[in-house]
């Protein structure tokens, strides 16, 4: 995992007023954050997440129901 840049959890909604921890959708909600301290699933294994390419480096993204 070395070419990754940085993991996308899915938010436990406990940091939501720190912006720099959260990843607002369209309407305003928290989904992901880039904290694992409030990632919903700490034990999730990456290897399920979705990968990313960007030219910095690939971002490991947690897929929830509606992505």
């Amino acid at each position: 995992m070395s070419d990754v840049k940085s993991i996308v959890y899915l938010c436990d909604g406990k940091a939501c007023e720190e912006p720099d921890h959260c990843m607002f959708n369209g309407t305003g909600e928290c989904r992901h954050t880039s904290c694992w301290e409030h990632a919903l699933h700490k034990d999730a294994d990456p290897d399920g997440f979705r990968r990313i390419a960007t030219p910095d480096g690939v971002i490991l993204w947690e897929p929830d129901d509606e992505d």
